[in-house]
């Protein structure tokens, strides 16, 4: 079943600074999210986090899954220098 992608204003904001190019491989990667978010080859849990996270290239996309409502939080897409810390 598909999950319901919601995207806070941080990871907007985050998204609109991207290249295009950039841009729709994240969008395209959020796409496979919302079809399996548990997905181990395209995601893991982020450490000492209920958060997960996704790699695009040197891009992170972290997000928040609730199970409940099907619905997955698009948090933040960071660099991956960026990404971990706090």
């Amino acid at each position: 079943m598909i999950y319901q992608l919601l995207f806070s204003d941080q990871a907007a904001k985050d998204i609109k600074r991207l290249d295009q190019k950039l841009q729709r491989r994240v969008l395209a990667r959020t796409g496979q999210l919302a079809e399996n978010p548990f997905n181990p080859r395209v995601s893991k849990w982020l450490a000492a986090t209920d958060d997960r996270t996704s790699r695009v290239g040197d891009w992170r996309i972290i997000y928040r899954i609730d199970q409940q409502e099907r619905k997955i939080w698009i948090l933040a897409v960071r660099s991956r220098g960026r990404a971990y810390r706090s």
